[in-house]
């Protein structure tokens, strides 16, 4: 193996243990109904981001120096775009969502620890439909493990119930890797352990930390190091574990593809809520050129023409995606002043 091939095997290695993969399945989820929302609201957004700048920015210009201007602009706009964020995340429901990918992530991170010790990770493997949130594979075997979050305490009715259904869909997983026979071929005769990761607010309290449902084993989040250590360390050779690392990987590589090309990840709320800001931004910000404009040409008829002027230099601007909204955006707040001002000298 060339050097050049072994960097893009370190490459692929980290992409596939990556917190880019680990809690995607939730991400997709949680981003699809946001942006749903988004689209179906977008005008109500607009107009309270509107509303909300122009009261930040005539703050902002009553303010008595400039630091304080300042201030009151940064502030405003950040606290704005958090205010969106958070409505936009209770209206959907979505908060649950997001903290199981958060917590995917944390599963991820803590399985990464054993990479130096020859352990190799793929997250959100798909075999079937749903997808297998964490495949570990090194010395001491082969592990299909799930991740669970939950907002209430895992020690009530409600929550021993999701520990039963979240054992029996890892034990399904691992059964999904036994019954697929090039990886079968690759790890035989080592068995695929299930193991299931909880996490929540409270989990550090919870007693006993790692026990025994049916096949699979139950662990709380912050004692992975515990569960970690336990591991043996000579089940599977050097080279069934590449075997199998090379199945895992040509599997993602098939299942990647044909997920991306049907169901791309959305864009994020934050990167929405940060466009609609900035649209809005755009637009006060070209009125506000615009009215200077006018102040300064002296008359309507002679800064009209120059504030049309401003307004098609953002033209150039429609040859990208957000360029042309930014644009739209600019020549809005442009037009917005000259109707303002006109309407201000007809009717005074």
């Amino acid at each position: 193996m060339t050097i050049v091939d072994s960097a893009r095997s370190v490459l692929r290695e980290h992409k596939l243990a990556g917190d880019g993969r680990a809690g995607i399945w939730a991400r997709k989820m949680a981003r699809t109904k946001q942006r749903k929302f988004v689209q179906q609201h977008w005008r109500s957004l607009l107009l309270f981001s509107a509303f909300v700048i122009a009261v930040i920015m005539a703050a902002a210009l009553l303010a008595p120096n400039s630091f304080s201007s300042g201030f009151l602009l940064g502030g405003g706009l950040a606290s704005l775009a958090g205010a969106l964020v958070t409505w936009v995340i209770q209206v959907t429901g979505t908060a649950p969502t997001m903290m199981g990918d958060l917590a995917e992530q944390w599963t991820a991170s803590e399985l990464r620890k054993l990479r130096r010790h020859g352990w190799r990770v793929v997250n959100h493997l798909c075999l079937r439909t749903a997808d297998i949130d964490h495949v570990l594979i090194g010395p001491g075997g082969v592990f299909a493990i799930e991740t669970k979050w939950s907002g209430s305490p895992w020690t009530d009715e409600f929550a021993r119930n999701r520990i039963e259904r979240g054992c029996r869909q890892v034990e399904g997983n691992a059964r999904d890797l036994r019954l697929w026979t090039e990886f079968k071929e690759a790890v035989s005769p080592a068995p695929i352990s299930p193991v299931l990761v909880l996490w929540g607010p409270e989990i550090g309290q919870m007693e006993p930390s790692m026990s025994t449902v049916a096949d699979a084993t139950v662990v709380a989040g912050p004692a992975l190091h515990q569960w970690r250590a336990a591991l043996p360390t000579d089940v599977l050779t050097r080279h069934q574990a590449d075997a199998a690392w090379k199945a895992l990987d040509r599997q993602a590589l098939v299942r990647d593809s044909k997920e991306n090309a049907r169901t791309p990840l959305p864009p994020s709320l934050h990167k929405i809520v940060l466009a609609l800001v900035g649209l809005v931004l755009t637009g006060v910000v070209g009125s506000l050129a615009a009215l200077q404009l006018l102040r300064l040409s002296g008359s309507i008829a002679v800064g009209t023409p120059l504030c049309l002027l401003l307004a098609v230099l953002a033209v150039p601007g429609r040859r990208w995606k957000l360029g042309k909204y930014l644009s739209l955006a600019w020549q809005s707040g442009i037009c917005f002043a000259i109707l303002d001002v006109v309407a201000y000298v007809l009717f005074r």
